[in-house]
């Protein structure tokens, strides 16, 4: 096995994140979500759903796509790789109004699966947002606040779920003899981008408040 810090030394790598103000809410990909969050749908549905609402968003995002490029998250293959994206603010706008049955009944649903807070907004607003997916599951969500202008004691790192934990890139764990082991999420995706495949990290919410 290989460290991170056996390769390079990521020197004020959370310093580049940042540089870019996410306190304002960005333009939603149109009509992305023909039908949002169908009643019938798994749960499991609904998150991929997210996810590529996220995905949709970060894409379709100068500002932010320049700001991950400046850590390294610079190749286009690593953003459809991992699915990739980015929580604007505008996932909101595409669910009907609270006070209505069917947008308390939908609200109420991305509440208990961890994509709302109690007060109704997003919990990854203004995140990187990182899935992980396992054959086709969402196990977890990941989330990075971007922005520069955070209150104090804001939280900038979320999980989706405290109790999922297992290997971010579980393929390079599960394919490669060795693989490199690196300290956070973040940094698996800068590795990757340089062309080392087979990095990897433990995440959870223990591994979150170690580093």
């Amino acid at each position: 096995m290989i460290t991170s810090e056996e390769i390079l030394s990521h020197k004020n790598f959370e310093s580049f994140f940042h540089s870019v103000d996410a306190t304002g809410a960005y333009s939603a990909p149109d009509s992305f979500l023909e039908k949002p969050f169908d009643k019938e749908k798994t749960d499991n549905e609904i998150l991929l759903q997210v996810v590529g609402y996220y995905h949709k968003t970060l894409k379709n995002t100068p500002k932010i796509l320049g700001a991950i490029q400046n850590i390294g998250i610079n190749k286009s293959e690593a953003i459809d790789y991992f699915k990739l994206g980015f929580s604007g603010r505008t996932l909101g706008n595409l669910l009907p109004e609270k006070n209505r049955k069917e947008g308390a009944a939908i609200r109420g649903r991305l509440q208990r699966l961890g994509i709302l807070k109690s007060s109704g907004h997003e919990l990854f607003r203004g995140s990187l947002v990182v899935p992980i997916i396992e054959n086709g599951i969402v196990k977890q969500i990941y989330g990075h606040k971007i922005s520069k202008k955070l209150r104090p004691g804001a939280v900038v790192d979320t999980y989706m779920s405290d109790t999922s934990h297992g290997f971010f890139n579980l393929k390079a764990v599960q394919t490669c003899d060795e693989v490199v082991m690196c300290s956070s999420i973040l940094e698996v995706l800068t590795f990757w981008c340089a062309g080392y495949k087979n990095a990897t990290c433990r995440y959870s919410m223990e591994a979150l408040y170690e580093h």
